[in-house]
């Protein structure tokens, strides 16, 4: 492992010494500047090629148990999991990591952590897997598939139910999915409850009447 550089390599001035002093390929502002004139008049001058994106990201985070990598950054304290900003706009790291390994997110699908649901010493809620960025653990579903896959949500158990509280069953004619909460309706108690409804309204302009 190579060893942090403390002082200049030209002239032994500390990084220290001086209010926003930094080092520039171990050189300190002054003797970088004269070593890049040096290399541009000699015409052997490359500069310093940034950092891709996913190494940016990848740069802080550590390795965690189960083959997770782990966001050291800044974190969301509602739901616990990474955000960096990306032009002004925050986005979530786990979104992030996906997209610049895998490609974009397909439209109406969200990112799951896969890691999350195989763990069966995952306590749920905020939990460390929100912090995981590994893109093999990381998968596009939709939004019911991912409350059906984890095993801590009231909504996991819910979605395996066969029948609704009046013993209709789900069938694929008598279900409607909530895009965005991807909760199951029964068809048949919607209707009911919309017929008695319209019921009590038009009993209700009768008796106005």
């Amino acid at each position: 492992m190579t060893e942090a550089i403390d002082n200049c390599i030209e002239c032994g001035r500390s990084r220290t010494e001086e209010i926003r002093q930094s080092l520039t390929r171990g050189r300190c502002r002054n003797c970088y500047q004269r070593h890049v004139y040096a290399l541009k008049k000699a015409a052997s001058f490359e500069a310093i090629k940034p950092a891709s994106a996913l190494e940016r990201l990848f740069s802080r985070a550590v390795p965690g148990r189960n083959g997770c990598i782990i966001w050291t950054g800044t974190m969301n304290p509602k739901n616990g999991y990474g955000q960096i900003s990306d032009g002004g706009k925050i986005i979530y790291t786990h979104r992030a990591a996906y997209v610049l390994a895998k490609g974009d997110i397909p439209d109406g699908l969200v990112i799951d952590h896969a890691c999350h649901n195989r763990d069966p010493n995952c306590h749920g809620g905020n939990c460390i897997h929100h912090l995981c960025i590994n893109p093999h653990h990381l998968e596009a579903v939709t939004q019911r598939e991912n409350r059906i896959r984890s095993p801590h949500t009231k909504t996991s158990g819910n979605g395996q139910k066969t029948h609704c509280k009046q013993g209709h069953e789900f069938t694929p004619e008598n279900t409607r999915v909530v895009r965005r909460t991807g909760a199951r309706v029964c068809i048949t108690c919607h209707r009911r409850r919309q017929n008695e409804f319209s019921a009590r309204r038009r009993a209700a302009a009768q008796q106005a009447a």
